[in-house]
C-alpha cells in the first residue's frame, strides 16, 4: 500500500495547509475590524473601528424644515384616509344590486344643475334658501313654457 499511503499523507499536508490559510484570513480581518481600515475615499487616511467612510468632503443633506415635514404628514395621512374611506363604500356597496332608472330628462335635469351648481360661502347658507335649486329650477321652467 505505499501508493495509497503516500496519497494520504499529501492529503493531509494539503489539508492542514488549507486549514492555515483559512485561519490567517480569519485572524486578518479580525484585526482590520478592531484597529480600524485604510480610507477608500480619502488616500493614507485611516478610517477608525465601526465608524462610517465618509470623507473630508461628504456633504450631509440638509433636513427639510419641521413644519414642511409636519404639512407632508398631514398630506400623507389625508390621502390614506381617504383612500380608506373609499375602500368601506365600495365594500358597503358591493352587495347592492338595485340600481335605479331615470327618464333622459331627469338626467339632463341633474346634469344642468351639476354644471351651474358651484358651492359659495354665503352669509345665508343654512337658513332654508333654496338658491342652489335655482338652476334647476330655471332648466325645468325653459322645457315647460315650449
Amino acid at each position: 500500500g505505499g501508493v495509497h499511503e503516500r496519497l494520504y499523507r499529501e492529503g493531509l499536508k494539503k489539508k492542514a495547509l488549507r486549514e492555515e490559510e483559512e485561519r490567517r484570513g480569519r485572524e486578518e480581518r479580525e484585526r482590520r475590524v478592531m484597529c480600524g481600515r485604510e480610507s477608500d475615499l480619502v488616500r493614507g487616511e485611516t478610517v477608525p473601528a465601526f465608524n462610517p467612510d465618509i470623507g473630508l468632503n461628504k456633504k450631509v443633506p440638509a433636513k427639510k424644515p419641521l413644519l414642511d415635514r409636519m404639512d407632508c404628514l398631514g398630506t400623507q395621512k389625508r390621502r390614506e384616509k381617504a383612500v380608506r374611506e373609499n375602500v368601506r363604500r365600495m365594500q358597503e356597496l358591493g352587495g347592492c344590486t338595485f340600481k335605479p332608472s331615470i327618464s333622459s330628462e331627469t338626467a339632463r335635469l341633474v346634469s344642468v344643475r351639476r354644471s351651474h351648481h358651484k358651492p359659495q360661502a354665503s352669509s345665508n347658507s343654512g337658513n332654508g334658501s333654496v338658491s342652489s335649486y335655482a338652476p334647476l329650477h330655471a332648466a325645468a321652467a325653459s322645457t315647460n313654457s315650449t
